[in-house]
């Protein structure tokens, strides 16, 4: 059975704009620290290391073997190997959890990905045998109310996945509401944390602050 993590600003040992439990390398945060935070993590989640991605809103997935320090560039990883922690990195967008009996799998969902079929294609990695007893996990991410975008991007972002709409007035998207649908029409029983990262400051929030820290979604075999 799959463990899993969703990690927020306490408990690190990043200090000013990252404090605390910055796990991101690439915020310019004093490097030492966030890998100390990141030794933290793995012991935490009783692992001897954890494998993280170097995200770029696409669609790139990678299958990890072990966790050799390799950072894959994608922006989902999953994994057959019992004891490799996967984690992925977030402050707005879905940190999102995928397992079955045999495999997991760490996914980062922003509107571009999401958009893209990212979580189609993950899900499609998976045995098809274990399909109907995946569970998936989305973790703290911006809400609704608080994730408007110009008029275009709404109209260009329903039109692909309608469960994104809010409406026309307010141009919001529901990221959470998509996620959902492309999950549940893939037969995966999804359980959602809904807490808002700008909402909340106990989460780091890119549309809140831009110069911020990280938090992880984790997950093992």
């Amino acid at each position: 059975m799959a463990r899993t993590l969703f990690t927020g600003r306490a408990g690190g040992l990043s200090v000013g704009v990252f404090e605390s439990f910055n796990l991101g390398l690439h915020v310019h945060d004093d490097a030492e620290t966030v890998m100390a935070n990141r030794k933290l993590l793995a012991k935490l989640f009783s692992l001897e290391g954890l494998v993280f991605m170097n995200q770029t809103h696409g669609t790139e997935i990678a299958e990890v073997h072990s966790a050799d320090g390799v950072i894959p560039d994608a922006d989902a990883i999953f994994t057959r190997t019992k004891g490799v922690g996967l984690a992925v990195l977030v402050a707005d967008c879905l940190p999102l959890l995928l397992a079955s009996s045999s495999m997991v799998a760490a996914v980062h969902v922003g509107r571009r990905g999401l958009l893209a079929g990212i979580i189609q294609k993950v899900i499609a990695k998976f045995p098809e045998d274990e399909r109907d007893q995946m569970t998936a996990e989305i973790g703290p991410a911006i809400c609704t109310s608080c994730y408007e975008v110009d008029l275009a991007t709404y109209e260009e972002a329903i039109a692909v996945l309608p469960e994104l709409a809010t409406n026309t007035d307010l141009h919001q998207l529901n990221l959470v509401a998509g996620a959902e649908a492309i999950l549940q029409r893939s037969g995966v029983s999804v359980v959602v944390q809904r807490i808002c990262t700008q909402e909340n400051d106990k989460y780091y929030s890119f549309r809140r602050s831009q110069t911020t820290g990280r938090q992880a979604g984790v997950i093992a075999l």
